[in-house]
């Protein structure tokens, strides 16, 4: 039963590693350099949790989404983004989704920031609740 849970959450890391190389593969390409200081941004959460993800399976199970359709769609918007400023799309559907694009990178950071410092919670609260404890032996001394 081991070997079957350890095989899925290899799988489910490859996929997550697989996601965050098409990511960083696209971040080479692109010119604008707001978008490619975001992306790097993102880029360095995602290697944060990555390694969070590999150490801790508890981790690792609330991030299964992500690595599924999450950042796999990440990297087909960056992918798309540069296409179409490669090709110099002026229609004006092609500049709103560049736009987008642009406007909710920093937003996915935010959200990718929050997961990683939400892996930590748990752990955060028990501590919390064990320095309450000795609070109170050493104040009643």
């Amino acid at each position: 039963m081991e070997n079957i849970e350890l095989n899925d959450q290899i799988k489910e890391l490859n996929k997550v590693k697989l996601a965050v190389l098409e990511i960083k593969k696209n971040y080479t390409n692109i010119k604008a350099s707001q978008l490619k200081k975001d992306v790097k941004n993102m880029i360095e959460i995602l290697d944060k949790i990555y390694e969070e993800i590999f150490n801790n399976s508890k981790s690792l199970k609330s991030f299964r989404l992500y690595g599924e359709f999450y950042l796999p769609t990440i990297s087909k918007l960056i992918e798309k983004y540069n296409y179409f400023k490669e090709k110099n799309v002026q229609t004006k559907d092609a500049v709103d989704l560049l736009k987008n694009i642009e406007i909710v990178i920093p937003k996915l950071n935010v959200h990718l920031e929050n997961k990683y410092n939400s892996f930590f919670e748990s752990e955060l609260i028990d501590l919390d609740a064990e320095i309450k404890v000795l609070m109170q032996e050493l104040g009643n001394k």
